[in-house]
């Protein structure tokens, strides 16, 4: 797996990068479960592919998901958010989400209060890769 980080700005580094190396599979996996906020990502056709340990404990998610599988969302009636308003389809059709409303809809038909950042996720070429989706407490 190849990962090209983003370039500090030129006073932070010491100089421009001219090269990048690539991350090691672990590496990027540690770096991912790292994060405390569960975290979800899913390839271009918004497939969830994968989750952060965070995730997975918070949700009962496996670390690679299904294609049904995925926090379930709802608004704020109780009513699953239809898929063309997912925060993963929306980050996927270009927007991006920062403090989005929305609500974890339980085994029990209660609802949580959370709020979403999410984001499409691009290669190096530019070519889309995917979305990720953070889920916090509000």
């Amino acid at each position: 797996m190849t990962v090209v980080m983003g370039p500090l700005p030129a006073e932070d580094r010491g100089g421009p990068v001219t090269h990048t190396r690539p991350l090691p599979t672990e590496f990027v996996v540690a770096m991912r479960n790292a994060r405390d906020e569960p975290i979800v990502a899913c390839d271009p056709d918004g497939r969830p592919t994968v989750v952060n340990v965070a995730a997975a404990c918070r949700f009962g998610l496996r670390e690679r998901l299904d294609a049904e599988d995925g926090p379930r969302l709802a608004n704020a009636d109780g009513r699953r958010v239809a898929w063309a308003q997912h925060p993963l389809k929306r980050a996927l059709d270009g927007e991006r989400l920062t403090a989005e409303p929305v609500w974890l809809l339980d085994d029990t038909g209660g609802l949580e209060p959370l709020e979403v950042v999410a984001r499409a996720l691009h290669g190096p070429a530019c070519a889309l890769l995917g979305a990720m989706m953070t889920l916090r407490a509000r």
